[in-house]
């Protein structure tokens, strides 16, 4: 390339802007080949990337990419398992159900931490992959002592074995993202007391470094949160079993009382058996002041007759999230999955999905402190209170752009169903559930920001059981997606731009997507977002246009 080339005289940041924007398009392989020049310059966007197999990490040539590239990996991810039979030496072929328990980690944190050294930009590392023994203690140490690593996450186990080494020789980089997550959340995850041990022993070196921390909520160490350092804590996740914060007997209030930093709060917690939850923050609870005044989003996944939280939500409150967990509409596994889960040595998932009813959601959102919220999720059964509850909502919150409804029908309504025949014209014509698709539109059209509405309408429980459905063809279900879609379009707000109707049942979870235009004149049409929207100004009656 010539020196007076124009692109030489564009600084570091604007080139680098423009090798990001390559790669998604995959332009940025073709224009590093152009010359070498711009192979060196985009090497660090090109090959920041890349995946290193843990099974053979006795041999760095078949493990990582060639050496010379590793100056500019920035993020590595490593899969497979860290204990492999030595027998099977081909990295391709090692599955799961070759392996055998032997432990073969000698060694292999040396050769790690000479890789890690040589790579000097990176900054985060994710393993996945590694099986039920999970990451071993000494490789986990390597990791995490790596002075430039700031991002660790591990999808899977994270520990799983014989008892850990003194927690003295633990000597941790700058880590300021801590992400633990178990990948089947279907599977109870039940945590071994060395692998609590581990994540104790690795928490009490990381808290005063963490902006971010996701947990496995039966690893997580509750009677210690409270004493240690949380100073720097933005954002905490907690996912699983609740019962183990019952059986501490504290307020989470309490446990969680010393993150004054705290900006994003996600509490999905289930419980399995036929104890409730207890509120986050009782009444009789020693804390008389919230102790995240920088708290801009909460997640809460039960709600309780004394819960205190939504009464002192701080004025940075932007998203809330009162919903189920795991979803009320997500199908259950089917036998043969649990059948094979089983053989695994896996307990079968007993979650109790206990849906708020409308009237619980009103009465929680009425004890709500003024907050501009801009983002509101909501799951219920629809009750008396169905209406009542969308109009507080509008009232309350005029400022929301993002709404997701996650609506159950009531019993009555189920007992009342149409009769199959009725449902099959019903599909045909679009027409199913209009009074209330206009009276839940009409309780919302006071929202006059609102950007993004997402809907599950229970569409399925509408579809019972009968021979006339055999033979039928599900596809014109979609009718009621497309309907609803134009209806609440109809009546929203002219900002809105997008609309998600989710659909569920036994099997599976699909999102029908459709995007929002509106001619001159202001009339909104609906189209699927996976084509072009259409251009109503100038389309005319026998126009080609994807509207539907």
């Amino acid at each position: 390339m010539s020196a007076q080339s124009p692109i030489r005289a564009l600084d570091n940041d604007c080139l680098e802007r423009i090798f990001v924007e390559l790669r998604p398009k995959q332009g940025l392989r073709s224009l590093s080949l152009t010359c070498r020049w711009l192979r060196d310059a985009c090497s660090d966007v090109l090959f920041e990337r890349c995946i290193a197999y843990s099974n053979a990490l006795r041999h760095p040539a078949e493990a990582f990419p060639p050496p010379h590239l590793w100056r500019h990996i920035r993020v590595l991810r490593m899969r497979g398992c860290f204990i492999w039979d030595p027998e099977y030496s081909d990295v391709e072929s090692i599955s799961d159900s070759t392996y055998q328990a032997v432990s073969d980690t000698v060694g292999r944190e040396d050769i790690l931490t000479d890789v890690l050294y040589a790579m000097p930009r990176l900054s985060t590392v994710v393993v996945h992959g590694v099986g039920e023994r999970g990451v071993p203690w000494p490789i986990l140490k390597v990791f995490l002592s790596a002075p430039q690593l700031s991002t660790f996450v591990v999808f899977g186990r994270l520990f799983s074995g014989e008892t850990i080494a003194s927690k003295a020789s633990f000597s941790p980089g700058a880590i300021t993202t801590f992400r633990y997550v178990h990948r089947n959340k279907r599977v109870r995850f039940t945590s071994s007391p060395a692998e609590k041990h581990v994540v104790r022993t690795v928490l009490e070196r990381l808290s005063p470094t963490l902006h971010v921390l996701h947990l496995p909520s039966d690893s997580v160490p509750y009677r210690k949160l409270d004493r240690w350092d949380w100073s720097l804590l933005r954002e905490l996740q907690l996912r699983g079993d609740g019962r183990r914060l019952l059986d501490y007997g504290v307020p989470l209030i309490s446990i969680l009382s010393r993150m004054p930093r705290l900006r994003s709060l996600s509490l999905k917690l289930a419980r399995s058996g036929s104890e409730p939850l207890g509120a986050i923050w009782p009444p009789n609870s020693s804390v008389k002041k919230i102790p995240w005044p920088e708290l801009e989003s909460l997640i809460m996944t039960w709600l309780h007759p004394e819960e205190q939280l939504l009464r002192h939500l701080p004025s940075t409150l932007r998203d809330l999230h009162l919903r189920c967990w795991p979803r009320r509409y997500y199908p259950e596994p089917s036998f043969a999955t649990y059948r094979s889960l089983r053989r695994l040595g896996k307990q079968r998932p007993d979650w109790v999905r206990k849906t708020p009813s409308a009237s619980m959601v009103l009465q929680a959102i009425q004890s709500c402190r003024p907050i501009s919220l801009q983002c509101l999720d909501l799951e219920y059964i629809a009750d008396s209170n169905d209406i009542p509850l969308l109009r507080l909502v509008a009232r309350s919150y005029p400022d929301l752009q993002y709404l997701q409804l996650c609506r159950y029908r009531m019993s009555e309504d189920l007992a009342q169903a149409p009769v199959v025949g009725t449902i099959l014209y019903a599909l045909r014509r679009g027409d199913i559930d209009t009074v209330i698709q206009e009276s839940m539109s009409d309780a919302l059209s006071p929202l006059r920001n609102l950007r993004a509405l997402r809907l599950f309408l229970d569409f399925n429980h509408l579809l019972v059981d009968s021979d006339e459905w055999e033979g039928y063809d599900f596809d014109e279900t979609d009718n009621l997606a497309v309907t609803a879609a134009r209806h609440f379009a109809r009546r929203a707000s002219p900002t809105l731009q997008s609309i998600v109707v989710l659909e569920a049942d036994e099997r599976r979870v699909d999102m029908r997507e459709f995007g929002v235009v509106r001619d001159p004149d202001g009339e909104p049409s609906v189209y699927w977002t996976d084509s072009y929207p259409p251009k109503r100004a100038d389309a005319s009656s026998d126009s080609d246009s994807l509207e539907i």
